[in-house]
């Protein structure tokens, strides 16, 4: 019986510490990221970024297009995309590419710092995943909105920022109003 005692204690005192201190709110129980919660900080390129399109695939020269004209659609922010060929005195801000390996998982990936962000369509992953247009608009619009430090969103939550296969082809009124909130 004494054996069971510090067991049973063990146990209980990490319920208790569990039930006492919980999980906070984050994307990963479903909670929409609102405002400051929506971003992990800024950037400081947005009031005119410069952006070049060098996607080697239609499909994703389309996508990262519509994200570019969506982003500057979104009311209410100082965001202001336009395209460049990267001069002196316009330089590029935002470069976006395709790959086609299958040595990555990913569908989409962002690589970006306050000054400067490169945006990546893996063809390989995408196509196997059977990808229409609107599923390629979201992954454009997905990183591009990193390049802008939104964080993932939870998969229940209507947003661009959540991770995997949907189809969309604008941002959110969420992503909406986290973006006009930041910019």
């Amino acid at each position: 019986m004494l054996k069971k005692i510090p067991l049973l204690f063990v146990l209980l005192l990490g319920l208790i510490s569990s039930l006492s201190f919980g999980t906070p709110a984050s994307a990963d129980i479903g909670v929409e990221l609102r405002n400051a919660d929506a971003f992990s900080g800024k950037n400081y390129y947005y009031s005119s970024t410069g952006y070049y399109n060098n996607a080697s695939y239609s499909s994703h020269r389309s996508a990262f297009s519509n994200a570019a004209s969506k982003m500057n659609a979104v009311a209410n922010t100082s965001i202001s995309l336009h395209t460049t060929s990267g001069s002196k005195s316009d330089p590029i801000e935002i470069n976006m590419y395709s790959v086609n390996s299958s040595s990555y998982d990913w569908y989409g990936y962002a690589n970006y710092d306050t000054g400067y962000a490169t945006l990546r369509i893996n063809e390989y992953v995408c196509k196997n995943d059977g990808f229409s247009q609107s599923n390629y608009n979201k992954v454009a619009l997905h990183e591009l909105g990193h390049a802008y430090y939104a964080v993932h969103q939870h998969s229940s939550v209507s947003s661009v920022m959540k991770q995997g296969k949907y189809s969309y082809t604008d941002y959110t009124t969420l992503d909406k109003s986290n973006f006009a909130y930041k910019y």
